[in-house]
């Protein structure tokens, strides 16, 4: 029926499919599985980029007492895990925010 669907006779299928007591697709069964698991990695990615987010903002404020507003929306913006962390190496090791803003290009 799905691929029915597309062809523009759904309705021929299901009249020709009443009866039958087909109540799952093993296709479409595999199909739910495939974007339930995509679905949770990238809940699962988000969480994780969130909680790197609040380890940099705390070094920064750790490290300078004040993070701009500006910066703050700049670093939520990133969503790569890898990135985020390599901002928390550079947050430890840079002099100022300054140096920290323009080595990490924000």
């Amino acid at each position: 029926i799905v691929f029915a669907e597309k062809a523009g006779c759904d309705e021929a299928w299901r009249e020709a499919l009443k009866g039958w007591d087909v109540m799952e697709s093993k296709i479409v069964n595999e199909w739910t599985a495939q974007a339930r698991a995509e679905g949770e990695a990238k809940g699962e990615a988000k969480g994780e980029a969130k909680g790197i987010v609040g380890s940099l903002l705390r070094v920064l404020e750790g490290r300078f007492k004040e993070v701009p507003d500006e910066l703050r929306t700049a670093i939520r913006g990133i969503k790569d895990a890898t990135r985020l962390n390599a901002c928390i190496d550079l947050a430890i090791r840079s002099r100022s925010l300054r140096l920290f803003r323009q080595k990490a290009g924000l």
